[in-house]
């Protein structure tokens, strides 16, 4: 299956790209009238999918209705924190930041978090109880690292993974655009291009 792209004209081009960043295939036709291609842009990757270095670019006026779930998950954005959006019923990573994180001070506590495999044992799916149950007192935040099944008679039984608790406060007055966002909003992409 191709998406075929016309622009002024004067080419076209041919995206397959079933998978995720990376591993995908790139065509690109040139009319035989055009003869030579000047240059072929990178495309919109970094911007979509590695918003690092746009992201105070990509900040836009939040729902002051919205409702802020405690604790926050967190996710780092180069050198930058962010709380992320929620999955439906909390129970699976976004990795997508949304509100800035404008202090946070690690707070002592578990460092480790076991819960039982929801799902698929190759998804790391957790329901936001289980890490309020270990939640230390003062913290509001949690950050958990890589995860790992926790096989038992050869079968995955549990999953595990590193998590850190944090006292962390946040903008809540304006939020990162998610990437479906920025990827539907052509005159955004092409300014930041």
């Amino acid at each position: 299956l191709q998406n075929l792209h016309h622009q002024h004209g004067i080419s076209l081009t041919s995206e397959i790209g079933p998978h995720d960043k990376g591993n995908g295939v790139r065509v690109v036709g040139v009319r035989a009238e055009r003869r030579q291609v000047d240059a072929i842009h990178r495309g919109p990757e970094d911007l979509t999918n590695n918003p690092v270095k746009y992201w105070p670019q990509l900040m836009v006026p939040a729902d002051p209705d919205a409702q802020i779930v405690e604790p926050y998950t967190l996710t780092q954005l180069g050198n930058t924190w962010f709380a992320e959006y929620r999955e439906a019923d909390h129970v699976m990573e976004s990795g997508e930041g949304e509100y800035l994180v404008t202090s946070m001070r690690r707070i002592a506590g578990p460092e480790t978090i076991v819960v039982p495999i929801l799902g698929y044992h190759g998804f790391f799916k957790y329901e936001l109880d289980s890490v309020r149950e270990i939640l230390p007192e003062g913290a509001n935040a949690f950050y958990i690292g890589e995860p790992t099944n926790i096989w038992e008679n050869g079968n995955p039984e549990k999953q595990s993974a590193p998590i850190a608790f944090y006292q962390a406060t946040i903008d809540p007055t304006r939020r990162l655009l998610r990437t479906a966002e920025i990827q539907n909003n052509l005159d955004l992409v092409l300014s930041l291009l």
